[in-house]
């Protein structure tokens, strides 16, 4: 029989007889909890591993050697999963004959201490089942992105808080049978679709965009990444390589898995919540445990299960990122969380791009926890508009949290010592230049965390001023009078698309343009757009069918002078003091 070990702690000394007598599938044998299933699968391979048993020996001296398990349950927060778990009001019911499952883990960051296990929704009725939290790998989607990019990234010193990339497609592709790539593919794809051009790390954190994450990784690289959370992290669900029937390779040691999530076979519950326990725990890494150790009949130690941690990233790097995920919270992709208005909660979703699987890993000063929803056997959860993931994480965790609330005042999120405060410009992360208060979207200056070796020193060179006509509302010239012009801030932006792709910031992006030029004489195209060529472009704006904020003032275009006869021409007097007169007119 399996105790917790706050049960063991209370009872020390005591004469306990705590055995199993007959196997599970004995009807006297009462069904396990999802947490005394998995901690018997764990003792049993332990037993393998550290005294040489086969599986068979080590179940039969579980179910009838008289052994005291002393596992790290805690039994208050066991019996909320199941209570959350065997109730169907808690997940949303669809018009499928089979309904969506769903598993739950919560973990104590601060020893790695797993408190409770929910394995699937329903009342459990047999024992040693197939548990889609500790047994199941699934893809997780933006789940992962904190883990596989950011976090690294931030790091090894190849981001910061206020870093900016590019919002747009990183590349095109073409369907093998579009021979002449008459139709580019833009990937990534983005949900929802759309691309807002430069973009700032924290936000692409709080809005799950893929292509900054796709882009990070690209500089951070595979490798490192992979390493980062396969060995750090102890992730080992992701796939190094393998060759399928008929000679295909797998691997999960590419853009699409990493940044993405979209992993061939996926990653448990169990994995990749303990994962997250190096945000909530200043850097630090603990292996998650079941249990503490195993005593025989007698009462002497048969097997341990000793504690293991590691820094995986500074005290420095996790507040960084803390402070991003509460921003998930607060007005990103999690915001239905109600938790937020009581205590401190960060976390991330994670949607799949086929969506067969929503994920909600999140944590607050105390506890993390993972929540899955999906369909045991992948299908769309395309008719959830909302994350069934989110809602019952929140539900989870608002009960565990009642008697901390009740008792006062909750703990909060520290930062760690070294975070400094900045101002900089939202399109570049540099510091705040003249062109930036002027952007025609207001002024473009945020506030953000940074270590002291990384705070801004630079000014902005994204953003350019440029002569703008008010009157008609295009870029000014010669030509347009000086009584209606004004200086504005555009931002850089050198983008050629081979299709026309929207981007939301394309009416206020700045080109450099060529001497003889032609430019357009209509408002609904960049004043810039006589630099493309053929098949290229520089993204579109949606504006309602308004003027592009950065269109040519073609309505002050002057007409070009008309060359003089040329026997109109007047030959210079060769006795003109001109050339004696010109300093004077200088």
């Amino acid at each position: 029989r399996a105790i917790s070990k706050q049960e063991y702690d209370s009872a020390y000394g005591k004469n306990l007889q705590l055995d199993y007598q007959g196997r599970a599938s004995d009807a006297s044998v009462s069904t396990n909890s999802w947490y005394t299933d998995q901690v018997m699968k764990e003792v049993a391979y332990a037993l393998v591993q550290q005294l040489g048993y086969n599986l068979e020996m080590a179940y039969n001296l579980i179910y009838t050697g008289g052994l005291q398990i002393i596992t790290l349950q805690d039994p208050r927060v066991q019996a909320t999963l199941d209570k959350v778990y065997t109730n169907d009001a808690n997940f949303p019911r669809t018009n499928n004959a089979v309904q969506p499952q769903s598993s739950a883990i919560i973990i104590d960051p601060a020893t790695g201490d797993v408190l409770g296990i929910a394995g699937r929704r329903g009342q459990k009725e047999a024992n040693l089942l197939y548990n889609l939290a500790t047994d199941a790998t699934r893809s997780p989607g933006s789940s992962i992105k904190p883990l596989s990019v950011y976090a690294p990234s931030l790091e090894y010193g190849l981001i910061t808080y206020g870093s900016v990339y590019d919002d747009v497609p990183v590349m095109f592709n073409y369907d093998e049978e579009d021979e002449e790539k008459e139709n580019p593919i833009a990937w990534p794809k983005n949900l929802p679709e759309v691309y807002n051009g430069k973009t700032t790390v924290h936000d692409a954190v709080t809005r799950s965009v893929n292509t900054v994450a796709v882009r990070i990784l690209q500089e951070l690289t595979v490798d490192r990444s992979f390493d980062f959370v396969k060995n750090k992290l102890q992730m080992n669900s992701f796939l190094e390589y393998a060759t399928l029937p008929g000679g295909i390779g797998i691997t999960d040691k590419d853009l699409s898995p990493l940044a993405l999530g979209g992993m061939n076979y996926g990653v448990t519950n169990l994995e990749i919540t303990a994962a997250y326990q190096i945000f909530a725990n200043g850097g630090v890494y603990n292996k998650p445990r079941t249990w503490l150790k195993v005593l025989d009949a007698d009462g002497q130690v048969l097997i341990e299960n000793e504690a293991e941690s590691y820094v995986v990233i500074s005290e420095q790097t996790a507040s960084l990122m803390t402070k991003m995920l509460q921003n998930v919270v607060t007005r990103g992709t999690a915001t239905s969380v109600t938790l937020k208005n009581k205590i401190n909660v960060a976390g991330k979703t994670g949607t799949t791009s086929s969506d067969v699987d929503r994920w909600f890993i999140g944590y607050t000063p105390y506890l993390v926890g993972g929540v899955w929803f999906g369909y045991e056997q992948p299908q769309s959860l395309g008719t959830l508009s909302w994350s069934p993931s989110t809602v019952a994480w929140d539900i989870i965790m608002t009960e565990l949290h009642a008697d901390i609330l009740a008792a006062g005042t909750p703990k909060t999120f520290q930062m760690a010592d070294g975070i400094v405060t900045a101002t900089y410009c939202r399109d570049s992360g540099k510091l705040m230049s003249q062109a930036c208060y002027l952007d025609p979207r207001g002024s473009r200056a945020e506030q953000g965390y940074f270590t002291a070796a990384t705070v801004p020193t630079e000014y902005c060179d994204c953003h350019v001023l440029v002569n703008y006509d008010t009157s008609t509302g295009g870029i000014a010239h010669d030509g347009c009078p000086a009584s209606s012009v004004k200086q504005v801030g555009l931002i850089r932006a050198d983008r050629v698309f081979p299709t026309n792709v929207k981007v939301t910031d394309t009416q206020y992006t700045y080109h450099d343009v060529a001497e003889g030029t032609p430019m357009p004489d209509n408002g609904d195209v960049p004043y810039y757009i006589g630099m493309y060529g053929e098949k290229e472009y520089p993204g579109f704006t949606d504006t309602k069918g308004k003027r592009y904020y950065n269109s040519y003032c073609y309505e002050h275009v002057p007409a070009e002078p008309e060359p003089l006869p040329e026997d109109d021409v007047i030959p210079p007097d060769d006795s003109s003091d001109l050339f004696e007169d010109l300093p004077a007119v200088e």
